[in-house]
This record gives structure tokens, C-alpha cells and sequence, in this order.
């Protein structure tokens, strides 16, 4: 069936922005050269199993709505077709796949900083807090503030296309790059926060920044000369070593300032209490989760022995406690459930 035959397609809304534009309109260009039918195209061998309308979609260039807070139609984005439908698209056409994507790319870009800009813009006109402006391009020489690094990682987050940090997450290999902490940050509402070296380096790859070690430099030397910052990478290194054990699982506030100072006293230097206290909440969270997964995966008579042999302390007395409530004899062969942890408050 030539690509002719049937409903002809819509044209491309006025409002598309240009690298949309530009993309919605390869494609087609691509789909008449090859003379196929949108249906034509999902039954071809190469198509991923994607069906005829999600490759019209792609060839589009429509926007997406969304109602906002108040209930009004609001502009969310411009819906930007997958790298893989993407990829399927030109490659049924017998189309460059490399230079598709790049359009593709700078289509997600473009989209990126259009949206970042409208957040902003209407943030200042409701009288929100609009945090800090978009960023703006900084080097990695002109990094001499913790702020200017947070600017630099938002630009490059922007330039990448903004990839949700779940997406970075889970491309991460090495496990460093949790996406909530990436979120803090990002956040440019809040005070700046020093990413952890291994984040940073992980943020950088998912980014496919071409430039990484350049920017770990600039990373390293905005630590070294910086006598706070230099105390918190000093505070993350001696929690790091296997002994003693930094935790403060289940302490008052008196055993954390006890643990607090054993720590300053290690590393020399005076560190942020509040800033301290949060990271030890986050690797406390992340520590409870994966013993409680570790329990979830064990039979009933692997959880006997764990509760015969645990040891007395605040951490085995709160992994006891969920046992207890959560395995009881009658349901002993059910795979258990993780709930809520309880939180620790602060003093």
C-alpha cells in the first residue's frame, strides 16, 4: 500500500517548536520515501512490535496537556516519541538511525528548557518561590561555589534532555546513583547540597557528559578548598571504613553527639550536625530496607535460626520486633511484607 493511499496526515501544529518540527517532519519525509503505510510499518519485521498509531504519534509533532492546579489546560510538554520507536521508525524506512536520534535528541533538549523556563516564569508571576533562574552554561574552571556546582549539574540535567532520576538510576551499574538523593541535589529551591564523589561521577556517565574528568577535577578542587566541604568528604570517608561503625540506628540525641564528636575527633575538623544527622538518616534507611529484603527472601526455618542467633542491640531488636509482627507460625510458608518503618524523631 503506498504511504498516499487513505486519510492524509494532519499537518504539524503550528506549535510545535522547531527541533519538533524538524524531527515530526524527517520522519515523514522518511515514511513517503519509503512509500509505507503507518500499517505497513507495524507489520514489518523491524518494528519492535509497536503499533501503526504509535508511529503516527511519533510523526505528529502534536503537543500533550495537562490540567494544572487550579483546573485549567495547561501546556506540559511536547510529547517527544522514544528513542526506540524512534530508532524503529528509521530503520523500517531505511533511514539513518544516528541522525534521527540527534534530532530526537535536541527535540528532548529544547523541550527541557522550554519547561524549566515556563515552571519559572510562572513561579515569579503567582509570587511563588521560584527558586534559583535556569541555569546558564558554566565551565568546570569556573566552578569556585558549592552553588556553582549545583548550577553546572542542573545545566548539564537540562542539556541531557532532563531524564527522570529514576531513568539514571536504574542505568547506573555501579549503585552509587540513588534518585532521591540526585533530586535534593538538583533542587535548586533548597540550600546546596555536596553530591557524594561516586553520584557525581555516576550523574556524569548517565549524562554522557564527554568531559568527566575534567569536572571530577573541578569537583576535587571545589572539596579542597573549601574547609566545610572538606570536613563532610572527610565525615563520608570515616563512615565508609568498616570500623568502627558510624550508624546512629535507635540513638537519643545524646548517643548521636556522643558519636558526632567521636567522628570530629577523627577526622579534625567540625562538621554540620543537621547536615551529618541526614546523611546517617539516609544510610540508615538504605541499610533497614536491605535487611528487611534480606528477610523477606528467607524460608521459615532460615528466619528461626536469623532469630535465635541475632545479637542484643538496638538494630537486631527492631528487625526482631518485625519479625515478630509481621511472621507468625500459622503463616510461616507466606512470602513476608514489608510495612513502614518507624522514623526516628529529631531532637
Amino acid at each position: 500500500m503506498s504511504a498516499t493511499v487513505g486519510r492524509p496526515e494532519k499537518p504539524i501544529p503550528d506549535a510545535a517548536s522547531r527541533e519538533l518540527r524538524a524531527l515530526a517532519q524527517r520522519l515523514r519525509d522518511l515514511r513517503d520515501t519509503a512509500g509505507l503505510s503507518y500499517r505497513e510499518m507495524a507489520a514489518s519485521p523491524d518494528s519492535g512490535r509497536y503499533s501503526a498509531i504509535t508511529f503516527q504519534r511519533a510523526a505528529s509533532g502534536e503537543r500533550i496537556r495537562r490540567k494544572g492546579a487550579d483546573g485549567k489546560q495547561i501546556v506540559a510538554g511536547e510529547q517527544i516519541p522514544s528513542e526506540n520507536v524512534v530508532a524503529a521508525f528509521a530503520r523500517i524506512c531505511g533511514g539513518d538511525v544516528e541522525k534521527v536520534l540527534k534530532l530526537r535528541q535536541e527535540a528532548v533538549r529544547a523541550d527541557a528548557w522550554r519547561s524549566v523556563w515556563h515552571d519559572y516564569n510562572r513561579a515569579l508571576r503567582e509570587g511563588r518561590d521560584a527558586g534559583d533562574p535556569p541555569p546558564r552554561h558554566i565551565s568546570p574552571s569556573e566552578v569556585v561555589r558549592l552553588r556553582d556546582l549545583r548550577t553546572a549539574m542542573r545545566y548539564i540535567y537540562l542539556q541531557a534532555g532532563a531524564p527522570s532520576s529514576r531513568e539514571l538510576e536504574r542505568a547506573d551499574p555501579t549503585g552509587h546513583l540513588r534518585h532521591t538523593t540526585l533530586d535534593r541535589v538538583l533542587n535548586h529551591r533548597a540550600k546546596p547540597r555536596l553530591p557524594s564523589p561516586e553520584l557525581f561521577e555516576a550523574f556524569l556517565t548517565g549524562c554522557n557528559v564527554a568531559e568527566r574528568q575534567a569536572w571530577k577535577d573541578a569537583y576535587q578542587r571545589l572539596v579542597d578548598g573549601d574547609e566545610r566541604l572538606r570536613a563532610r568528604a572527610d565525615a563520608r570517608a570515616a563512615r565508609s571504613t568498616p570500623n568502627p561503625d558510624w550508624h546512629t540506628w535507635g540513638l537519643d540525641a545524646q548517643e548521636r553527639q556522643e558519636r558526632m564528636e567521636e567522628v570530629k575527633r577523627k577526622i579534625g575538623h567540625s562538621v554540620d550536625q543537621d547536615w551529618y544527622d541526614e546523611e546517617l538518616d539516609q544510610e540508615r534507611d538504605k541499610e533497614f530496607n536491605e535487611q528487611i529484603a534480606h528477610i523477606d527472601s528467607l524460608t521459615a526455618e532460615e528466619l528461626d535460626q536469623l532469630q535465635r542467633e541475632a545479637n542484643a542491640g538496638p538494630r537486631q531488636a527492631q528487625l526482631l520486633a518485625y519479625m515478630a509482627k509481621r511472621v507468625r507460625p500459622a503463616d510461616r510458608a507466606q512470602p513476608l511484607r514489608a510495612v513502614p518503618k518507624p522514623r526516628r524523631s529529631r531532637p
